[in-house]
């Protein structure tokens, strides 16, 4: 028999919809904050070098009130971050947990906007339907 892959949604009578956009994976409350936690800190031993982990690990630590641990992680995903997008959310992490008026916040707030002002260029119109 052949075996079938389709997305069944949840039972009416289970009383929940198992859907991932709803629980939210590891930091949008599927999982208890020190299994999620747990989990994170194996991927991070296991793919230490991989940048997105990071960030999710910093989230995870920020909700649990450990502003250092997420910090420290935020910084280490920014080491070894190489895509743009990533960058800009663990920036933007990183400046949202620093205190207020810190000269590191202000030091990256200024080049987050640096950042934005180079990378941004004004929108081209599209020649896709060009006569």
């Amino acid at each position: 028999m052949k075996e079938s892959y389709a997305v069944r949604p949840a039972r009416e009578d289970s009383g929940r919809n198992d859907s991932s956009a709803e629980h939210g994976g590891l930091t949008g409350g599927g999982l208890a904050g020190e299994q999620a936690l747990a989990i994170a800190g194996g991927a991070n031993e296991a793919y230490p070098d991989f940048a997105p982990l990071y960030l999710v690990r910093g989230d995870l630590e920020c909700k649990a009130g450990n502003s250092t641990e997420a910090i420290a992680f935020y910084r280490k995903g920014l080491e070894l971050v190489a895509e743009p997008d990533l960058e800009s959310r663990l920036l933007a992490a990183l400046i949202g947990i620093l205190p207020p008026g810190s000269d590191e916040r202000a030091t990256l707030s200024r080049a987050a906007r640096c950042r934005q002002t180079a990378t941004s260029s004004p929108r081209q119109p599209s020649r896709l339907f060009e006569p």
